[in-house]
């Protein structure tokens, strides 16, 4: 019995030292301070609002700050360690936006600073927008019966080469086939408006299809595309439409893109996980739309997707 109390004493004691030892290598917690925010706006030059682009600068600095996160009152926010962000506004006109700087320190601990920003945005789509949501709201699936529904290309400059999926296309309901992809087509992705503010939700039923390559994100290992348990947001993420600047808008010869990108706030994506949240759109009707979207890990890969307002039987 001795032995069996010395035991327990001796791992009790063990256990709070490690504690204690732990607690203390953590360090002192000290919140940030002397948090300063800068801020240019472009084409400041020619007016106190900018040249109509919309696009701000942000630069946050402040001492025993680890990472900066801003928010901003149009429905976006971004986390950047750097403390550096450019981002576009883009409502029509000239609109005051309140943004909110939060600096995180060692264990969480924050300041934070909210500051006003004015800047003119003249880039409009209403015409996207409206064919988007119908007016109110709309949910898209995708074009299975369509060849090249999901396609991938070379996004390298050329403008020969820099608009549709030459190297790879998928055939009229390839992914319909097998347990591991089908889950694709059973996505539905609904844009609504609130307000002025265009909204976006994908319902995935419950899994979503990963490309291969971010198999880790959900700790998966197929080594191939598949479909993985994944939770998405249950609540509808902003969309921010601005001016395409890919290849494809810069060397519009044939014009094969509307030259309009939509930005999904909170890391949204379009069904097909390619950690993508920018979709440039190629062209939209009211029952077709056809998006590029650019792999995250991999900026040569140009992904196609085609999406229809009737869902294909």
């Amino acid at each position: 019995m001795r032995r069996i109390l010395f035991f327990f004493i001796s791992f009790s004691l063990l256990s709070l030292w490690g504690c204690e030892q732990e607690e203390y290598s953590f360090g002192e917690i000290v919140p940030p301070s002397n948090l300063v925010v800068e801020v240019d706006i472009q084409g400041a030059d020619a007016g106190p609002e900018g040249d109509g682009s919309g696009i701000v600068s942000f630069s946050a600095e402040a001492d025993d700050a680890i990472t900066y996160k801003y928010v901003f009152s149009d429905g976006t926010e971004q986390v950047v360690p750097s403390g550096s962000v450019e981002k576009r506004f883009t409502q029509v006109g000239v609109n005051t936006y309140s943004v909110t700087v939060v600096a995180s320190g060692r264990a969480g601990v924050s300041t934070s600073s909210t500051l006003e920003v004015t800047v003119r945005s003249d880039f409009d789509d209403n015409e996207a927008i409206q064919l988007l949501t119908g007016g109110s709201s709309k949910t898209w699936y995708w074009a299975a019966d369509e060849p090249g529904h999901l396609g991938v290309g070379q996004n390298d400059g050329n403008p020969e080469a820099n608009y549709f999926a030459n190297f790879y296309q998928a055939v009229p309901f390839e992914k319909d086939g097998s347990d591991e992809s089908l889950c694709l087509y059973q996505d539905e992705m609904t844009f609504s408006l609130n307000g002025n503010q265009l909204l976006y939700l994908l319902d995935n039923k419950g899994q979503t299809y990963f490309n291969g390559s971010y198999e880790g994100v959900v700790g998966g290992s197929a080594g191939f595309d598949f479909c993985y348990d994944f939770e998405v947001l249950d609540e509808p993420q902003v969309v921010t439409l601005a001016p395409s600047e890919s290849f494809v808008a810069a060397n519009n010869i044939p014009e094969q893109t509307r030259g309009t990108v939509m930005n999904f706030s909170q890391g949204g994506f379009m069904s097909y996980y390619i950690d993508a949240s920018s979709y440039e759109i190629l062209s939209i009707t009211e029952n077709r739309l056809v998006v590029r979207a650019i792999q995250g890990n991999n900026d040569f890969l140009a992904w196609y997707h085609i999406f229809t307002s009737t869902k294909p039987e």
